[in-house]
């Protein structure tokens, strides 16, 4: 695993095969980011509005819709029809490379016997 940076300016060079597997989430993932969007919506649904104080009222409701839209993001990116294309792609490069390297195996194998 690449050593994590602290500057939020830092990017990281990834494979195609990376970004894309970074990108997947597992159900379980998926469960806990729904969850967290639904404790969200309850923080908005719960903020006060008080007409003395509108400036926090929609700081706040801001602040929440930053983090709703950052982990609807990250939702809709692993379910989405391109990810999943280019994950099966990975995959399937995967497994040519495999059987390529099983044939180049079978192949030195066999003439050392001949």
């Amino acid at each position: 695993m690449k050593q994590q940076k602290d500057s939020t300016f830092h990017r990281y060079s990834l494979t195609q095969e990376e970004s894309v597997m970074g990108l997947l989430l597992t159900e379980a993932n998926k469960l806990v980011i729904q969850n967290t969007i639904a404790d969200i919506a309850d923080q908005m649904i719960g903020l006060i509005h008080d007409p003395l104080n509108l400036h926090e009222y929609f700081v706040q409701k801001a602040y929440l819709k930053g983090q709703m839209d950052a982990l609807k993001y990250l939702l809709t990116s692993s379910e989405s029809q391109v990810v999943q294309d280019l994950f099966a792609q990975t995959e399937q490069s995967s497994q040519s490379d495999s059987d390529f390297k099983l044939n180049q195996q079978f192949s030195s194998s066999n003439s050392a016997f001949q």
